[in-house]
């Protein structure tokens, strides 16, 4: 097989777990991604449906009890769309402090933590129904994580609604995500 990028012969493909650290968490893994292999240029994953697989992390992040981190702050407010002066601006601290968030150095109070979660419901559409319950659960962030299990097929359309349905595999605090390829 031809490489893509350098065009020359020689390259492979296998089906296997891929550390997601393009998406600027370092805890997530997909599984059953296709990654290529050429000699010269390295490996290339596969990932498929990159839009519908970032909502459903997002999905993830904000129902999660721990406090969010900076790396999980910033992909929410990306994932939103939103730049930082306007994230910063719609709720209600300065363009700064998003960047100290989203750095590490510092953490946010836990209202803004909430408000947070609740900027990106609002910007990705959630039905307010979801919306209620999740801001329901929001007084008690900061509890250990109990994860149930969800299976996430991003080739197939209303991904949102299949969320509930979902199975969600977490080890060692990893976020792993079986990713499914439809067969036609």
């Amino acid at each position: 097989m031809k490489c893509y990028a350098c065009r020359k012969e020689g390259m492979t493909c296998e089906v296997k777990r891929h550390k997601y650290v393009e998406s600027g968490l370092d805890n997530v893994t997909l599984e059953g991604i296709e990654v290529y292999t050429c000699p010269d240029c390295g490996k290339m994953p596969s990932i498929p449906a990159v839009p519908e697989l970032h909502t459903v992390i997002g999905q993830y992040l904000i129902n999660t009890e721990s406090a969010l981190s900076g790396r999980e702050i910033r992909f929410l407010r990306k994932n939103s769309g939103l730049s930082t002066t306007i994230f910063a601006k719609n709720i209600g601290v300065d363009k700064a402090t998003v960047s100290r968030w989203e750095n590490g150095i510092q953490k946010p109070s836990g209202s803004h933590d909430r408000l947070v979660r609740l900027m990106y419901m609002v910007m990705k559409g959630f039905p307010a129904k979801e919306s209620q319950d999740t801001v329901k659960k929001f007084k008690d962030i900061g509890k250990n994580r109990e994860l149930k299990p969800c299976l996430i097929r991003p080739n197939e359309k209303n991904l949102c609604n299949q969320i509930k349905d979902a199975q969600l595999s977490l080890k060692n605090e990893d976020l792993v995500l079986p990713v499914w390829r439809s067969v036609p």
